[in-house]
């Protein structure tokens, strides 16, 4: 911040610069799985942290919708974005929310009917003010592919993170793209799933991807995380 003052005393102008938008990193809250034939589904207990953005993904199958809502500690949690695809059954989502005074307690995952099973992964974002996401963009692709990725429409903010989730029919970890680095990777069973997200913190490009050995096909979603 920055103040002219006048020689006599009094205040002949002023000139606020705001000071830059800063990513700080991602802290892991939850991240699991349940193979239980259910329609909701609760995470272990989490305890966010104030003002900073709370992001949860989703990964549900045996259906292609959804969740209806994704609710806990005091937050109000938003649904980003969804990649469906109804021939193999499956949703991939994200879900965004922040609180000042969020509370601990689980995650609630409500889907309109019983799934196969669910995948989750729970994170906070901290910045220099709270962090928000500036774009999205969901892919998917039913062909057999060793591999994925999403271009956001726009090229991100130096100080911004690009995050992403992919879900995919076959077994096998996932091979995070260049320079970002992995979160969730869990498989199920019966059908074969396998959930994974990854983050890039800036600066980075718009392309969200990874890789894996097996032939497959996968539901995705990307997005943007920086200034507010």
């Amino acid at each position: 911040m920055s103040v002219r003052i006048a020689r006599r005393g009094a205040i002949a102008a002023s000139r606020v610069t705001a000071a830059p938008f800063t990513l700080n990193g991602v802290t892991a809250l939850a991240g699991a799985s349940n193979t239980t034939n259910l329609t909701v589904y609760t995470t272990a207990s989490v305890t966010p942290t104030a003002n900073r953005l709370v992001l949860v993904w989703v990964f549900g199958r045996v259906a292609e919708p959804p969740p209806d809502s994704v609710t806990g500690n005091g937050i109000t949690y938003s649904q980003v974005a969804s990649s469906t695809d109804a021939t193999s059954a499956w949703s991939a989502s994200l879900w965004a929310g922040s609180s000042a005074t969020p509370s601990a307690g689980a995650v609630t995952i409500t889907f309109p009917a019983g799934r196969g099973g669910c995948l989750w992964r729970v994170e906070e974002w901290d910045g220099s003010s709270t962090p928000a996401v500036r774009q999205f963009k969901t892919g998917k692709d039913t062909g057999n592919v060793q591999a994925a990725s999403i271009t956001l429409d726009a090229s991100p903010q130096a100080s911004s993170a690009v995050v992403a989730g992919f879900m995919k029919n076959v077994s096998g970890s996932f091979t995070p793209g260049s320079d970002f680095t992995a979160g969730l990777d869990v498989a199920m069973s019966t059908p074969t799933t396998q959930a994974f997200t990854e983050y890039d913190i800036g600066p980075v490009d718009a392309v969200a991807d990874c890789s894996w050995a097996t032939f497959g096909v996968w539901v995705g979603v990307a997005a943007e995380i920086g200034a507010p």
